[in-house]
């Protein structure tokens, strides 16, 4: 009896884990610039709102400059991996989206490429998404890739809706 008892509950459990839903990021996040690391950027990532559903992650995001004009851009990706174009000011962005590490984090892959002064120059990076503080604060750790080398921060957001 007890033994029949102990394996129903360590298969409740394992049923359980299974079928956690994965983390969900929708709401409108606000840079901590104080919390965050911006290594020294000309252009971050100021605001972000997230709408997510279970196989898809829409975002408008907008980035400000040291002169704090705004850029914003709107991005539509699928949760599978799968690689998705768009073109931002003239620049075409290759991303793709997953669900990683037990279903507590998004990470999003992605390339922007631009012309500069010696020619095409392609940027990689990489953003895996957190949440932190009961859901309050959205983390965002980054790595990106340039002719200046490695560059990797996080930054974090505040909630705020």
């Amino acid at each position: 009896m007890k033994r029949s008892l102990v394996v129903l509950l360590v298969l409740v459990m394992a049923v359980a884990l299974y079928a956690r839903k994965p983390v969900n990021f929708s709401g409108t996040w606000q840079l901590d610039m104080e919390k965050s690391q911006l290594a020294d950027a000309r252009l971050w990532l100021d605001k972000i709102v997230v709408m997510q559903t279970k196989d898809s992650l829409l975002t408008e995001r907008t980035y400000k400059t040291e002169n704090w004009d705004e850029y914003p851009f709107t991005e539509n990706l699928t949760l599978d991996g799968a690689e998705h174009e768009i073109t931002i000011y003239d620049m075409p962005r290759k991303a793709a989206a997953g669900i990683a590490n037990k279903k507590k984090n998004i990470v999003i892959t992605s390339e922007v490429t631009f012309w500069g002064d010696n020619g095409e120059v392609t940027i990689p990076n990489t953003e895996t998404w957190s949440l932190t503080e009961k859901g309050k604060v959205l983390s965002i750790d980054y790595t990106t890739v340039s002719q200046d080398g490695q560059v990797s921060g996080k930054l974090l957001f505040n909630k705020a809706e």
